[in-house]
């Protein structure tokens, strides 16, 4: 890889991982979600309590699909999913699609893949290219 593709390739993750740690500014949320209908700080917390279980979830039994596939598809996907799924997030006017879209689509394929990824780095060879 030149030095050119490594600087690209930080450049990238480190925009991805702003993206995708904003699953833990979370608590943003709070405060519009629970005027949705029939919400509460229950049931709205329920919405972080799911994403977290499915990153957990995905990260833990994902490997054996995202080995599989190219470290650009990963980032490709991962950018679009997650995008899909803050986006229809922001638009949803109830709590339970909130728990598909925030909880599933953004929380377990966005953050896992790229969790799944990184944690792989140790386990690989340390070969210079």
């Amino acid at each position: 890889m030149s030095h050119f593709q490594r600087n690209v390739t930080v450049g990238a993750s480190a925009a991805l991982s702003a993206v995708l740690g904003t699953i833990h500014a979370f608590s943003v949320f709070i405060s519009q979600w629970e005027s949705l209908p029939g919400a509460d700080r229950a049931s709205v917390s329920l919405v972080y309590s799911i994403a977290l279980v499915s990153l957990t979830l995905a990260v833990l039994f994902g490997y054996r699909l995202y080995h599989r596939i190219p470290p650009f598809a990963i980032f490709a996907l991962v950018g679009v999913l997650s995008a899909i799924g803050l986006t229809m997030s922001a638009g949803m006017s109830s709590v339970a699609s909130l728990y598909f879209t925030y909880g599933l689509v953004f929380g377990d394929i966005g953050d896992s893949q790229t969790t799944q990824r990184e944690s792989m780095k140790p386990m690989r060879s340390n070969k210079p290219d």
